[in-house]
């Protein structure tokens, strides 16, 4: 009796193995990535090409990537474009990977001189009071995303790509209370599931967000913009709010973190769970770093109260407000 066996590919392109677990996009940008690696290395050692370097002088060209690096370093690059030249060089030419210590080196010195920043945390008071603005201008659908960004923890490219059939409300899996979001193209998907799912049990949120979904078509996206189109009505909200724009659409998984760490004692592994990390390291750092962080009280006392006055508003919101007669959101105002 034979194994079970993946149902073989109507057509196999050479170029998809080639490329690895890498996506289009990042593939895209490494090429060009070594293009301009290519264009350095010529100017610097004529009559030698990247391949004769990795197949004959692998000293020599661990030698030259750690100048490159320096190069790019000195130049204003970021640390993430050297760190993917070095990617796409080891996946060029998978026998230099254990030879080049001396580049990767400098990245780490690079690292320790400009350590990596978290984007900040978006406090629930300033989260509640931008969705009671949404909700006032009619936004029904972007505040959705907001709550879901921030209770559910999604990345923003996890929260634009979701449709309605990725959201399982009460009536689809009889359980009270309680939302499922499967992420159909998770961050992780290469070291962890491929498919995930997330669990978002605040009552009256869950109530709300039910009530907003129950009339979407299941192939409907809950967003049918593009992120940028969100970024600009987050950014207009918080100019309404705050007269500046500290938030990113990144923020919003920070911020439930932040929320959520505190609302359940610091219990670490339960957000390791609910949040998806792979490394209980990492998210204790993150976490540490997002605690030391007092978004709230850099806020003038003005914008504090303004942002109290509306949030407190924000259970009445979700009450009171009703679907359009057409199930439709308002364009912006």
């Amino acid at each position: 009796m034979t194994a079970p066996r993946p149902p073989q590919p109507v057509h196999r392109d050479r170029d998809l193995i080639v490329r690895g677990r890498v996506t289009e996009q990042t593939q895209s940008i490494r090429r060009d990535l070594l293009t301009r690696l290519t264009a350095w290395l010529a100017e610097q050692v004529p009559g030698e090409t990247l391949e004769e370097l990795a197949r004959h002088h692998i000293d020599r060209l661990s030698e030259l990537l750690e100048e490159y690096m320096i190069h790019m370093y000195v130049s204003g690059h970021n640390r993430r474009s050297a760190a993917e030249t070095l990617n796409v060089v080891t996946q060029q030419y998978g026998w230099v990977r254990f030879c080049l210590a001396a580049p990767w080196g400098v990245l780490r010195t690079w690292e320790n001189l400009e350590p990596v920043t978290h984007h900040p945390p978006i406090p629930q008071a300033v989260l509640h009071a931008c969705v009671a603005t949404a909700l006032s201008w009619k936004w029904e659908r972007f505040a959705v995303l907001l709550l879901l960004g921030f209770y559910a923890l999604l990345r923003p490219s996890e929260l634009i790509m979701l449709r309605r059939r990725d959201i399982s409300i009460p009536g689809d899996h009889l359980e009270t209370g309680v939302l499922y979001i499967r992420i159909g193209l998770p961050k992780t998907r290469n070291q962890a599931a491929r498919n995930q799912h997330v669990r978002m049990d605040e009552a009256d949120v869950v109530m709300w967000v039910t009530q907003i979904l129950t009339l979407v078509p299941m192939w409907s996206r809950i967003w049918s913009g593009s992120l940028s189109s969100f970024k600009l009505r987050f950014d207009r909200i918080q100019r309404h709010l705050l007269q500046s724009k500290p938030f990113l659409p990144s923020s919003l998984r920070p911020g439930g973190a932040t929320f959520l760490f505190r609302l359940w004692d610091e219990n670490l592994p339960r957000l390791q769970w609910r949040g998806r990390w792979r490394s209980f390291r990492m998210l204790e750092i993150y976490v540490q770093e997002l605690g030391a962080a007092e978004v709230w009280i850099r806020f003038p006392p003005k914008i504090r109260a303004k942002v109290f006055l509306l949030g407190s508003l924000f259970s009445q919101l979700l009450i009171a407000s009703r679907l359009p007669a057409d199930g439709a959101e308002c364009s912006s105002k």
